[in-house]
């Protein structure tokens, strides 16, 4: 199955020199072998790099959004996923991988693909699970076939892209007619501040707009809820001032520090498991 996922996708793309072999392309012209595949464009441009996928690079232990975020994914599409064992499951903006090993718990059978612009989550995720398929390029243009695709993931990415829309129709596109896409975005816009700016958020959503986007590009909607609803109040409170306080653009350091304070508090760790209940 992931012999003939990787065949179509790259037939798309009119090559016919790539194989997939003990976790690495290969190249049968030039021999060479890749730990992901490079459908980007050298003057690829994104707003991420590096220094923000270490920071948010889990290592020893996630933060609690980002967990139960994928928690509240995994359970939402377990019993789809648990339907056939044929399943092919690509992550848009899959970073070291931590989405996808849960898929990978739910399924093992399933075809995994990741997509992520920074090669360094690339790099980790292969050599820590070379059986995910990796590349990487621009999603406002997916070099994958037409429906190809059973599930779509693309957690914390969106706002991070001048032309979301677009990212959508593309999602539309390569995902079949009975698929399932999981999106999750970052709510209300007034609440930006210095730890949007440091993330390069071109966005944060307001009520519904996600919503009205999907509508647009052909999605059924069948769920929308909001994650962390118990901490939204002390939540908003904080960004009120930050916002009042900080008018400035704050460092990424700064946001470093808020990130690793919050992923080893107790007390929000409760919260959300509370709110999840």
């Amino acid at each position: 199955m992931k012999d003939e996922i990787l065949e179509k996708i790259m037939k798309y793309n009119n090559i016919d020199d790539v194989v997939y072999c003990n976790g690495k392309f290969r190249s049968l012209h030039s021999e060479k072998h890749f730990s992901f595949y490079n459908f980007a464009s050298e003057n690829l441009s994104y707003n991420w790099d590096s220094e923000l996928e270490n920071i948010i690079d889990e290592i020893d232990s996630p933060h609690p959004i980002d967990f139960y975020e994928r928690l509240s994914v995994t359970n939402y599409i377990r019993s789809f996923l648990e339907a056939t064992s044929d399943k092919v499951v690509c992550d848009f903006g899959c970073s070291a991988g931590y989405m996808l090993k849960e898929i990978k718990n739910v399924n093992d059978n399933a075809v995994l693909l990741g997509v992520d612009v920074e090669e360094s989550g690339l790099s980790k995720l292969n050599a820590t699970d070379p059986d995910i398929m990796l590349f990487k390029f621009d999603i406002t243009a997916i070099p994958f076939p037409d429906e190809i695709l059973d599930v779509v993931i693309c957690l914390n990415v969106l706002e991070h892209i001048e032309n979301d829309v677009d990212v959508l129709g593309e999602f539309s596109r390569v995902l079949k007619n009975e698929g399932i896409v999981c999106i999750v975005v970052p709510y209300n816009p007034s609440l930006y501040d210095y730890y949007d700016e440091a993330c390069k958020h071109v966005r944060r959503y307001a009520k519904n707009e996600l919503i009205h986007k999907m509508m647009k590009n052909g999605f059924d909607v069948i769920n929308y809820n909001y994650i962390g609803c118990t901490a939204y109040i002390p939540f908003y409170i904080k960004k009120k001032i930050s916002n009042f306080f900080h008018n400035s653009r704050r460092s990424v350091d700064k946001m470093k520090d808020d990130n690793e304070k919050t992923k080893n508090s107790a007390l929000l760790w409760k919260i959300f498991e509370l709110d999840y209940q």
